[in-house]
């Protein structure tokens, strides 16, 4: 074990350029994601289905997610499995 005499240096910090700014949050947002994907695996359609539900009813908080939801599927077209995008070719 070292001595205390060498071991730290009064008024001087051990990690002088101290923590990454950021770091923390972002591990925090990447911890929550995960976890989140976690407890939603399987059940997306039925959130979807019950925020639409809400959403017809008039619920305000609901239909701007809905809203918001069908601008990203509107921004991003359905991909379909073993269908190739057309070309021009003549």
């Amino acid at each position: 074990m070292a001595s205390s005499a060498t071991q730290f240096r009064t008024g001087k910090s051990g990690n002088p350029r101290g923590r990454k700014p950021g770091l923390l949050m972002s591990t925090i947002s990447s911890n929550l994601k995960t976890a989140a994907r976690t407890q939603l695996a399987g059940r997306a359609d039925e959130i979807v289905q019950l925020a639409v539900e809400k959403a017809v009813s008039g619920d305000s908080a609901c239909i701007a997610a809905v809203v918001n939801l069908m601008a990203v599927v509107v921004e991003q077209p359905i991909k379909k499995p073993g269908n190739a995008p057309a070309t021009n070719s003549q």
